[in-house]
């Protein structure tokens, strides 16, 4: 494995990081949390840019295998990028502007043939309007306020768990100390073995300043930009479904193009990477976790996740209110209309007996022999 063939030295570089129970009331005593790094390929890319980076250029010459690594991770994550943002717009464009302007001109046929001018309902107008026309009117996703809220309200929360993950992994970057300008790159990953199983694991215990803008620039902001424009994107994708069936069906899509950084890097790194990956930690030096300090920590988590949760609801009111542009200024006039029409058609003509409701000889006549 060619990623241990600097393990010897990175191990003996003094910054090798050893987990070690606090005890409660320890002063000035430090303990070491561990945080896993998840098999994706951002994560992949950071720890490319930390590992295999400082590695490349050693003895005036380039280690090949570093340099491969760091080289395939770079374009790895760019193509899983760039694939999600082609899907999403080749998806807006070909498939949801589409269906918004469908929807939109049976809303303005709707305006048009059911109302007077001073705005007054008609009821015999829609009644005449043909079944097929209401059906496209009425199976629209924007017409169902509760039903279409619970649907954006679940894909925020999946986009609220994008964003937490990548926060994580920007709180524990920012956690991580600068290694001194006297110390080399190499020491800012270093390996400890496992006394357990003497496997190699790989912690990354401190980061260059440089390394650190890096990061940010490349992993960190293009994370949160894509998760932003994947909530953006898929909050106008939900709204603009035309049925429950194509509803549902795009909710997977979109989970689709989501999971496509994981399902590149499960089917492209190798299965030493993986394996390797799966040994890789954040260490972080902290002072030692006395009570009072742990609650202050689950404190801090939680007003976290209070945060996300207030987002998490008005999101999707705030979006449907105010933002939509699906069926611009909506006013809810369908939803009358619509629940009588599909009352109508969702009510089977029998319930709990069968006793005279599919009668035999109806429609037969003896001149029909």
């Amino acid at each position: 494995d060619w990623s241990s063939a600097s393990s010897s030295d990175e191990s003996s570089s003094g910054l090798q990081a050893t987990p070690r129970k606090a005890e409660d009331g320890d002063a000035g005593e430090t303990a070491v949390d561990y945080y896993e790094v998840a098999p994706d390929c951002w994560h992949m890319f950071f720890v490319s840019i930390v590992h295999d980076l400082p590695h490349m250029w050693q003895q005036r010459r380039f280690v090949y295998g570093h340099l491969l690594r760091a080289v395939f991770s770079g374009l790895v994550n760019l193509s899983s990028l760039a694939l999600q943002v082609i899907l999403i717009h080749y998806v807006k464009e070909h498939l949801v502007d589409r269906q918004v302007n469908q929807l939109q001109e049976d809303y303005k046929s709707y305006h048009a043939h059911a109302f007077t001018p001073q705005g007054d309902f008609l009821e015999n107008a829609w009644d005449d309007t043909p079944t097929e026309d209401k059906d496209s009117l009425c199976e629209a996703a924007i017409v169902h306020s509760f039903f279409i809220y619970a649907i954006i309200a679940v894909w925020t929360q999946r986009m609220i768990q994008e964003h937490r993950e990548t926060y994580r992994l920007n709180r524990h970057i920012d956690m991580l100390p600068d290694l001194p300008n006297s110390r080399p790159a190499v020491e800012m990953a270093t390996c400890r073995l496992d006394p357990d199983t003497s496997e190699e694991n790989w912690d990354i215990v401190s980061l260059k300043p440089y390394v650190r803008y890096i990061v940010y620039i490349v992993v960190l902001l293009p994370k949160y930009a894509i998760n932003l424009y994947l909530l953006f994107a898929g909050t106008r994708y939900i709204a603009a479904n035309q049925s429950f069936g194509a509803l549902l069906l795009n909710c997977l899509a979109l989970q689709f193009i989501i999971g496509i950084d994981e399902m590149v890097f499960a089917g492209l790194y190798p299965e030493t990477t993986i394996s390797e990956l799966a040994r890789t930690s954040i260490a972080i030096t902290v002072p030692a976790h006395t009570p009072a300090a742990r609650t202050a920590e689950m404190v801090q988590g939680y007003h976290r996740s209070l945060l996300l949760t207030v987002f998490g609801i008005l999101w999707p009111y705030i979006y449907l209110q105010h933002l939509q542009q699906v069926i611009p200024g909506y006013n809810n006039d369908l939803l009358g209309p619509c629940r009588r029409f599909l009352a109508e058609l969702e009510t089977p003509p029998c319930f709990w007996s069968f006793l005279g409701c599919f009668p035999y000889g109806k429609g037969w006549s003896p001149d029909a022999d």
